[in-house]
């Protein structure tokens, strides 16, 4: 069997890591959509036919819709399709244009690098100081930490698109 690039394993392992990293995001945002939608389908079915409320419901679809949100804005900005004014971008010619976008996504990767420090600098406070939910009992820093890990990431797809855009030059 013939070893990969990465040391230790082998091509299948190596494919199979490569893929778990192209669609993580996608993964889990579905995941959490499909436990949002889920969970909330479960609440009305419980309060108009069985006149019975189930409180964590509602607090976990919450909670998976902030997973689906900021994990699916992973998503966009690896395919570069977030959303951008480009009236004066599209005026130029081609060859500026992919400088002024490249210029434009190292802004973005610094918003994305401030917020996600920003993001454990609350999450560390929110588990020196744990602050609870209310109907789950779990620390909020179970579901506020994919803040930070989200604009990592988007951080680390917007390098990876600026490397696919300006290795084919």
């Amino acid at each position: 069997q013939r070893l990969s690039r990465y040391r230790g394993t082998t091509v299948p392992e190596a494919a199979m890591l490569r893929n778990l990293w192209k669609n993580f995001e996608v993964f889990v945002a579905n995941v959490s959509l499909i436990l949002m939608v889920g969970l909330l389908t479960l609440q009305i079915v419980a309060r108009y036919f069985f006149q019975v409320g189930i409180a964590w419901t509602e607090e976990l679809s919450r909670f998976s819709f902030l997973y689906f949100v900021y994990l699916s804005s992973c998503f966009v900005m690896m395919k570069g399709r977030h959303i951008r004014v480009e009236c004066l971008v599209n005026a130029l010619p081609p060859s500026v244009r992919k400088w002024v976008e490249a210029f434009g996504d190292m802004l973005q990767i610094a918003f994305c690098l401030v917020a996600s420090y920003a993001g454990g600098l609350l999450l560390i406070d929110m588990i020196e100081y744990p602050v609870y939910s209310p109907s789950l009992m779990l620390p909020l820093s179970y579901f506020y930490g994919v803040i930070p890990l989200a604009f990592l990431i988007m951080a680390l797809r917007i390098v990876q698109r600026l490397y696919r855009t300006f290795s084919t030059i």
